[in-house]
């Protein structure tokens, strides 16, 4: 029964839900200093008096280490975004477990094509058009297969097109967009976990206990 598998899977949820919280706020942090100096001008002086005092600007001891910290900061960023990523794919990787050992649901409720194993993930509550479970579903499966970057197969695709179909017309507003940007493997982990609002076990089991 589902209610046995939450019940054997809420410690580490928890404390998974947990960890993430603290990965918000120092990444909270690190964005802050990641922020360059902005050099501010004049608009009505000249061309060339904008580009000297720009010069001379950038040559200060305090507006060099500035620049420093801030791309050390954005290398530290990438880093910690993407262990903010891992846990979450954990995260999805327990909740799509649930749903294929205890989903018994064999209708299609969508437009798309599934087979009979994916309809499982039918199940929950409306998110842009999509059951929660196949929000689920692909990204656990994205999250399994991040070596394939924005390769993604037929039914994840199909589902994340549906999510970015007038993203931004919902709240939050996210968009799976999987070019690369870093040196890192291409997670998007996170804002599959960000549009299942999960912040505390009862979210993430609210999303299971319909079965």
């Amino acid at each position: 029964m589902i209610k046995n598998y939450l019940e054997g899977v809420e410690s580490a949820v928890s404390k998974l839900l947990e960890v993430r919280k603290e990965f918000h706020n120092d990444i909270n942090d690190i964005y802050k200093d990641s922020i360059p100096p902005m050099y501010l001008f004049n608009r009505q002086n000249t061309e060339q008096t904008i580009q000297l005092g720009e010069k001379n600007w950038s040559k200060k001891e305090h507006i060099v280490e500035g620049f420093k910290r801030s791309k050390k900061a954005l290398i530290k960023l990438e880093s910690e975004q993407f262990a903010l990523s891992s846990i979450d794919g954990s995260l999805l990787q327990i909740a799509a477990k649930g749903i294929e050992l205890f989903s018994k649901n064999k209708k299609n409720t969508t437009t798309l094509s599934l087979n009979a194993k994916t309809s499982k993930f039918c199940i929950g509550r409306e998110i842009r058009g999509l059951p929660a479970g196949l929000i689920i579903y692909a990204g656990r499966n994205h999250y399994n297969h991040i070596e394939a970057g924005g390769d993604l197969h037929n039914p994840t695709k199909k589902i994340v097109e549906t999510l970015n179909i007038n993203s931004n017309l919902y709240k939050p507003y996210l968009q799976f967009n999987f070019e690369q940007s870093s040196n890192l493997p291409i997670n998007r982990a996170t804002e599959f976990v960000l549009l299942l609002t999960w912040e505390k076990f009862e979210d993430f089991a609210y999303d299971l206990k319909g079965l």
